[in-house]
């Protein structure tokens, strides 16, 4: 906040996240690192520069790697990017730009000031990245391997993960004139704002216009707008943060961190791929959704069940179009699992057991998947007349029981 009197203070959990993430990574960890002053007025950073790492980060010359698939790709394919430098830095402000509106009157920006100060991590990439999807599918694995280490919570829309992405289009291999987006906060927006600012330089380059070095912010339809134009590094005015000394990274403080990420194992989406055989578009959807994860690993688990990833991507898709027909969420929160030779009787036996008692214009009925190896039983609500008769009430749940019984 700039207050006078006030000095700064690293913060050591914030150097061992970035040791731990450094490791993740794959990247050369100097013995010492230093800070630096990066100046720049924006209202956002009351002290008029920021401490961050420009010469000599924490970490450097790291690489990762992932799968690339989307629904226009024949196959997957795996892509490894160059991490060129982690570095420590202090956070800024945050921007809340309000339109106008009755109650609250003509457009106005408001600073939030909460996290100013605070500690952040910083990747930086090689410009490597040739299209939209590879960005977003890096994001994509970096969130879940972060989420799964402890390290981030992952929630772009609450800002605890923030992607910039520079753009440019090349020709004849030279670099072109590079525009920065700025805080994106969801994986929708990496993608369509990625997207509109390619299309959008193409347009000026091929009606013989010049690309000009801005930052630019995405709204919420993807669209690019200029904020502001871009400094060149000699703009900034670095100079060495003369309150912060020289850190000294430990051969402790590494052994703790490589322990603690070798301590924490695969994460769920490799678990998933390398162990289960999903392939990376499955694992990487099931493992982003906390609810299908447990689901899928309680049915994977189960008594030990000889069950494929082929089985329970069948018994997904089937489940979820019977569930989207229905007023039950997917997955279900209510289910029940049971080996084949252990269940007696066909779709009748459950019905009188769960009993067809009407709540309103609902019914509890009952659902049976069958895959390979064992049953599959969870309940779903679905609307019906409630002054329709008993008879027709009965006949049409056995129907509809009868007609989602697979296998």
């Amino acid at each position: 906040m700039a207050t006078p009197g006030i000095l700064p203070s690293l913060n050591h959990e914030a150097v061992h996240r970035a040791l731990k993430m450094a490791r993740l990574l794959k990247c050369r960890v100097p013995k010492t690192s230093r800070f630096d002053r990066k100046h720049y007025f924006y209202a956002d950073m009351p002290a008029g520069y920021q401490i961050t790492q420009n010469e000599r980060p924490i970490a450097r010359e790291g690489i990762f790697g992932f799968w690339v698939f989307d629904e226009h790709l024949d196959k997957a394919y795996w892509k490894e990017v160059t991490i060129l430098q982690l570095q420590l830095e202090q956070d800024s402000g945050k921007t809340i730009h309000l339109p106008s509106s009755p109650q609250t009157g003509p457009p106005k920006s408001l600073i939030d000031y909460n996290r100013a100060g605070c500690a952040l991590i910083e990747i930086v990439t090689s410009p490597c990245f040739e299209t939209a999807i590879e960005a977003i599918r890096f994001v994509q694995t970096l969130r879940l391997l972060l989420i799964h280490h402890n390290l981030c919570d992952g929630e772009l829309h609450k800002g605890h993960l923030r992607v910039d992405a520079n753009v440019s289009l090349s020709k004849d291999g030279e670099y072109g004139t590079r525009t920065e987006i700025k805080n994106m906060n969801s994986i929708r927006t990496i993608h369509t704002a990625i997207n509109y600012e390619i299309a959008r330089q193409f347009e000026i380059l091929t009606s013989g216009g010049t690309v000009s070095n801005e930052t630019r912010a995405a709204d919420s339809e993807g669209r690019t707008v200029s904020m502001r134009d871009k400094e060149e590094e000699t703009d900034y005015r670095f100079m060495v943060e003369p309150n912060l000394p020289m850190l000294r990274i430990k051969d402790e403080w590494m052994k703790k961190a490589w322990e603690e990420v070798e301590e924490r194992g695969k994460p769920d989406f490799e678990w998933l791929r390398d162990d289960i055989g999903f392939d990376a578009r499955s694992a990487v959807h099931i493992a982003e959704q906390p609810e299908l994860l447990s689901f899928v690993k309680r049915c994977i688990r189960y008594k030990e069940a000889d069950v494929t990833a082929q089985d329970i991507l069948y018994w997904m898709r089937e489940l979820k179009t019977i569930m989207q027909r229905s007023t039950s969420n997917y997955p279900p929160q209510s289910y029940a699992l049971s080996r084949k030779e252990e269940w007696n009787g066909g779709p009748e036996q459950p019905l009188s057991d769960l009993g067809r008692k009407a709540y309103g214009g609902y019914w509890n009925t009952a659902v049976f998947v069958s895959l390979t190896h064992f049953q599959f039983v969870c309940h779903v609500s679905t609307t019906l007349d409630s002054s329709t008769r008993t008879s027709r009430i009965r006949g049409a749940i056995n129907r509809r029981v009868e007609s989602l019984l697979i296998g």
